[in-house]
């Protein structure tokens, strides 16, 4: 399908013009893919989300060609939940791009959190339907902890070894400072749902557990793991790697840093000065941190 629409969406429409694409052209001229043609309308916003094709003065002004296709996708295949979970999706990111300021910010949120839970309840036994529903809820402002997390987690029961599931779920339990079962529980994500582009995730999470692990009193384990997390970014930087692309280098330690300012300012402070010094921003975010502990 996006093959299909990268080749006809420039002849048929720019960008400006998508507010006005005719759906009935799309669903006639896609019918030999094979695909219902609900899926082909969502999979149509999904493609113009991605590829950020959608413009518009307001938030709201983009999210009405969205809710057009959602709309017409919706009443061709009433009974498909993965047209409310990309609608929330797509709804959730316009919310995310929109400044604060933005009078469409809380609107979107709430589309996002109505088809959210719309797409559960016409399959309650999907964990990446219960999982969407739960990143919704994370991303409240405010966030919604206690409620997201139930979502993670009933992702999770319905399927163990879900890895965004069991990431957001280590996330909520670290933002309501429930130490001990935030550690426990990054430890429990699987590595290898975060090949490719979202490797940094891993990077960062075991940065996340050490600091969980300090915080629960286990320090010789936080220890244990934040010295990890040294070697390999002192590793990544050996290897030449930068800041911007190496998935162990791209985000800043933080939580590093506040240990090493703090209860293992002894074991870490030394070593963690040196990695500050190797980059730039790292040195303009971090540095005075580190030299006025």
């Amino acid at each position: 399908m996006s093959q299909w629409l990268s080749g006809w969406l420039p002849s048929s429409a720019g960008a400006e013009q998508l507010g006005s694409l005719d759906l009935r052209s799309v669903v006639r001229e896609s019918a030999g893919i094979g695909l219902d043609a609900g899926e082909r309308l969502r999979l149509l916003a999904v493609y113009l989300d991605d590829h950020a094709l959608v413009i518009g003065n307001t938030s709201l002004a983009q999210w009405q060609v969205f809710s057009r296709i959602y709309t017409e996708a919706t009443r061709l295949s009433p009974e498909d939940p993965w047209i409310p979970n990309s609608m929330a999706v797509t709804s959730l990111s316009l919310a995310e791009m929109a400044d604060d300021d933005d009078p469409g910010k809380e609107r979107l949120w709430r589309i996002a959190l109505g088809a959210a839970e719309t797409a559960c309840a016409v399959d309650d036994a999907d964990p990446d339907l219960r999982y969407t529903l739960g990143h919704v809820l994370y991303l409240a402002r405010p966030s919604r902890t206690t409620d997201a997390l139930a979502a993670f987690e009933h992702a999770v029961a319905l399927e163990p070894r879900h890895a965004w599931g069991n990431l957001y779920r280590a996330h909520c339990l670290h933002d309501l400072a429930r130490w001990k079962d935030a550690a426990q529980a990054y430890g429990r994500v699987d590595a290898a749902g975060f090949a490719g582009h979202a490797a940094w995730r891993i990077e960062l999470l075991r940065e996340q557990q050490a600091y969980c692990l300090l915080r629960a009193g286990r320090r010789d384990d936080a220890l244990r793991t934040f010295t990890s997390v040294i070697e390999r970014r002192e590793a990544a930087i050996s290897r030449g790697e930068d800041s911007l692309n190496s998935p162990v280098l791209c985000e800043p330690p933080l939580l590093l840093v506040e240990a090493a300012n703090g209860e293992l300012r002894a074991e870490l402070f030394s070593r963690v000065r040196t990695l500050l010094e190797s980059f730039d921003e790292w040195r303009s975010w971090l540095k005075l941190e580190v030299d006025d502990a």
